[in-house]
């Protein structure tokens, strides 16, 4: 559990510090060498999930089921954190990112107050997949009276998903005032849309 853990904060750290020297204006050199440190990370991610073991069916009390969300909830994070840039003129990034925070509010089916303490940088994460979910909520309701009809996505299901992500969230933030600061900016920017 501690080299899943390890290798799944490389790869979220390793996305943040690529997605921060994406620039619109790019040097054609730069450029290629940017879209292959892309590929080469979101190839590394995506091995890397496909060799995790699933939360479904895990003891949610047990110490490992802790470590073993917050590596997941870690490879999710990664996931947006490479294709955010990206994900308002490219439908493939956008559904990265989708899929990823939804992947971070189903919980592999765990019900989080039953797993107990809960490493307080989930909050952040959470917080993360909490905006994907804003921005494509806002995107479909802008284009919900465009022709022909929207059919990417179901406000309901934006909102039914991005509600539970405000509940974990928000049961988060009872024992850390960082993460209650983040809720109040979450349902700030929820309440605008």
């Amino acid at each position: 559990m501690t080299a899943l853990n390890a290798k799944a904060a490389i790869l979220f750290h390793r996305s943040a510090q690529l997605a921060g020297q994406w620039m619109p204006n790019m040097q054609t050199r730069e450029f290629h060498s940017y879209t292959a440190a892309f590929q080469s990370i979101n190839r590394l991610i995506e091995t890397f999930r496909n060799t995790l073991p699933s939360l479904y069916h895990l003891d949610p009390k047990h110490p490992s089921t802790r470590t073993l969300l917050l590596v997941h909830a870690l490879t999710d994070a990664a996931t947006i954190k490479l294709h955010i840039n990206f994900s308002y003129a490219d439908s493939s990034s956008k559904q990265h990112c989708l899929a990823a925070a939804r992947n971070m509010f189903t919980f592999g089916g765990l019900n989080i107050p039953d797993i107990g303490y809960i490493n307080p940088i989930m909050g952040t994460l959470w917080v993360a997949a909490c905006h994907v979910f804003i921005d494509e909520i806002s995107r479909v309701r802008s284009l919900s009276n465009s022709w022909p009809p929207n059919t990417e996505g179901s406000d309901d299901e934006l909102v039914d998903t991005l509600r539970s992500g405000i509940a974990a969230l928000s049961a988060m933030s009872e024992e850390s005032s960082f993460n209650k600061d983040q809720l109040t900016k979450i349902q700030e920017a929820f309440s605008t849309i």
